[in-house]
């Protein structure tokens, strides 16, 4: 997993800015990548350049956690 990382992280710094990796997320069959980018095309070419697989990304509109059912 560390040198996983590591490449990926190599990618984005080589890219500058404009894409940042926030986390991934790891199941048994699938890995769920979180990234701020100013595109799409960004997330691919990190995707492409990192010798990693992009087969859908989705934008996320709304964040929805605990502490807004206090409000």
């Amino acid at each position: 997993m560390c040198a996983i990382a590591r490449q990926s992280k190599e990618v984005l710094d080589a890219q500058g800015v404009g894409i940042q990796w926030v986390e991934s997320y790891i199941t048994d069959d699938k890995t769920y990548c979180v990234y701020r980018a100013e595109s799409e095309a960004l997330i691919r070419e990190h995707a492409a350049r990192s010798g990693f697989p992009a087969n859908r990304i989705v934008e996320i509109r709304r964040v929805l956690d605990p502490t807004m059912a206090a409000a």
